[in-house]
C-alpha cells in the first residue's frame, strides 16, 4: 500500500491532464483554423456572385 502510494506521487499531480488539455486545445486550434479557411472560401465565392451580378446590372 505503502509503495503503491509512493509511485503515485512521482508524478505531479494534474501533469497528466494538463497533457490532454494542451492536447485538446491543440485540436481545437486546428479546427477552428480550417473552418475559419473555408469560410473565407464560401466568403470569396459570395462576394465574387455579389461583384458578378452588380457588373451585370452596372
Amino acid at each position: 500500500s505503502l509503495s503503491y502510494h509512493s509511485s503515485l506521487s512521482i508524478q505531479p499531480p494534474g501533469s497528466s491532464n494538463k497533457r490532454i488539455n494542451c492536447g485538446s486545445f491543440l485540436a481545437q486550434f486546428i479546427l477552428i483554423r480550417q473552418a475559419a479557411r473555408q469560410m473565407n472560401k464560401a466568403k470569396s465565392k459570395l462576394f465574387q456572385t455579389i461583384y458578378e451580378q452588380v457588373n451585370r446590372a452596372a
